[in-house]
């Protein structure tokens, strides 16, 4: 049997591998314009589950902070991080 790419995301329980499947399926496939019109709703709601306060109570004190902001660091991603590596010293630079 044949999985989709999300059934085979499903399947796996490692989320740096559930990322490289991801990966590589949207290197090799047109971007669905249906895709395109839901993803950031699709993508608030799953950080909305992420960080649910009724999950986590660390969550419910780290979203009470207004000048919190959270940011996903990845050098090679513009669309869904800044662009720039954890490691990195240009993080921390609020311009870039």
């Amino acid at each position: 049997m044949v999985l989709t790419v999300g059934e085979s995301i499903l399947q796996e329980t490692d989320p740096a591998k559930q990322k490289r499947i991801a990966s590589a399926a949207m290197k090799q496939i047109s971007l669905d314009p249906t895709w395109m019109h839901k993803q950031h709703d699709v993508m608030e709601a799953g950080l909305y589950a992420k960080f649910d306060p009724h999950q986590n109570p660390v969550n419910a004190v780290a979203l009470r902070n207004t000048t919190l902001q959270l940011v996903e660091c990845n050098a090679y991603d513009t669309h869904w991080a800044i662009g720039l590596s954890l490691h990195g010293k240009e993080k921390l630079n609020r311009a870039k």
